[in-house]
């Protein structure tokens, strides 16, 4: 009986061992499970922050497009109602000279001729500037819209470049979390992915300096900037083409220090 009883227990510890050890991998693939559904929950709310801040810019944007819109439709129209009103002045001052040529005597014919041939080469030339008003007007509204245009894909691929940056950042960053946790090398320095003034290693960093100019002494090829420093560039250009009188400011221009950026640690 004894030794029924022992090989009872024996085989009941048995069972248990291994119903513990069930559980307890259950419980560590449910562990797995929770930590990859709290890092896809993670990225999905950085994705939607993104998206938003997209959004507004580009609402902004439109505001903006639409307020530049109304103020050229302005110009244009005051523009015509200065012509219209320099018209009338002439044809009412061609219709004075005529009156009064009439009323003079036959002597005057040739004079009034003359006159009339003047009034004739200034109406021709009138319609010349009006044209070419047009034309400089239609040419100007050409370049703001390619400009505009131009800073709008500019702006679009600047926040999915810096979106694209700070997932591949933060995936290294977790990486490296994970490796050093297992022991196989050293932990790396703390590294923040939202925007803190008193962070002295933030992906924020490495952004900002995507937008630096940098002073050199060749030429540079406009295909070797990054998409900040094609803003900077953009912007200027537009900037000098609507001041007609003065003088826009350049850019800020820095040193180029040798230094190098890394997805995973910021500065080197």
């Amino acid at each position: 009986n004894l030794d029924e009883a022992t090989k009872s227990v024996y085989t009941e510890n048995i069972r248990l061992t291994e119903a513990l050890n069930y559980h307890l991998k259950e419980e560590d693939n449910l562990k797995k499970e929770r930590n990859k559904l709290l890092e896809e929950n993670a990225n999905l709310k950085q994705e939607k922050e993104v998206t938003e801040m997209i959004v507004q810019r580009k609402v902004g944007q439109h505001k903006h497009q639409k307020q530049t819109i109304k103020e050229l439709m302005d110009r244009i129209k005051i523009l015509e109602k200065s012509l219209s009103h320099v018209v009338k002045e002439f044809e009412a001052e061609r219709k004075d000279i005529i009156c009064r040529g009439e009323i003079e005597n036959a002597s005057a014919k040739a004079e009034i001729l003359k006159l009339q041939r003047v009034i004739e080469l200034k109406t021709i030339e009138m319609s010349k500037v009006k044209r070419l008003a047009k034309n400089i007007l239609d040419e100007r509204t050409e370049l703001e819209n390619f400009f505009l245009t131009s800073l709008d894909d500019v702006k679009a691929e600047i926040a999915a470049n810096r979106s694209q940056y700070r997932k591949e950042a933060f995936a290294a960053f977790h990486q490296k979390v994970l490796a050093a946790h297992a022991s196989r090398e050293a932990y790396p320095k703390i590294r923040t992915f939202t925007q803190m003034e008193q962070s002295t290693n933030s992906v924020y960093n490495d952004i900002e300096a995507a937008e630096i100019l940098y002073d050199v002494k060749r030429k540079v090829d406009i295909r070797d900037l990054t998409w900040e420093q094609k803003e900077k560039v953009l912007q200027y250009l537009f900037a000098r083409m609507n001041m007609s009188t003065s003088k826009p400011f350049l850019p800020d221009v820095k040193e180029r220090h040798s230094q190098t950026l890394s997805i995973t640690q910021g500065e080197k």
